[in-house]
């Protein structure tokens, strides 16, 4: 897998990857998701000496990332099922160490308005997946629990006789388990 590196398994934490949306004025928003990844700079790596052969390093407007992927198994879910309750997409283990940003990567979406299915045009900036910066200690040994929250009703908007999907993202929670 190329989103993953062999990683001395003593040196791991895990992370659980839950989805939740907020309401929204739609009957129904699939969407399929096609990966949940982590990632740190690796110009900010702790470990700079670590070295892996299965690393996938890519080269974003934010610099240089190594990325892990905490869920491949490709899934869809409505969004505004998901309101007040979250999805679990997955789990991974992932190197303890500092992380800088999350990517969800979502393959297709469908909207329903008023009984009346359209695809959604998903905006991508021609990045594979859509990024949420922030800071994300994690520490060896330990259990995690992260919640992506896709806002659909800020999410889609109508463009002429289409909808569009410029996904707004932000991470709800990361917390370590008990």
């Amino acid at each position: 897998d190329a989103d993953k590196r062999d990683v001395d398994f003593a040196k791991e934490a895990s992370i659980e990857v839950y989805l939740t949306d907020a309401p929204g004025d739609f009957d129904k928003v699939p969407v399929t998701i096609t990966g949940v990844s982590i990632g740190d700079s690796v110009s900010q790596r702790k470990d700079a000496d670590t070295e892996a052969s299965e690393t996938a390093e890519e080269t974003s407007d934010t610099g240089q990332f190594e990325w892990f992927r905490l869920v491949t198994e490709t899934q869809t879910h409505d969004l505004l099922a998901l309101r007040d309750s979250e999805r679990r997409l997955g789990n991974g283990q992932i190197p303890a160490q500092h992380y800088d940003s999350i990517r969800l990567s979502i393959g297709n979406a469908k909207v329903v308005v008023g009984g009346n299915e359209s695809s959604l045009e998903i905006r991508d900036d021609g990045q594979p997946g859509f990024l949420m910066s922030g800071g994300f200690d994690v520490e060896s040994g330990e259990d995690y629990r992260l919640v992506i929250d896709v806002d659909a009703d800020d999410s889609i908007v109508r463009d002429e006789n289409s909808y569009v999907m410029d996904p707004v993202l932000r991470v709800e929670a990361f917390d370590k388990l008990e």
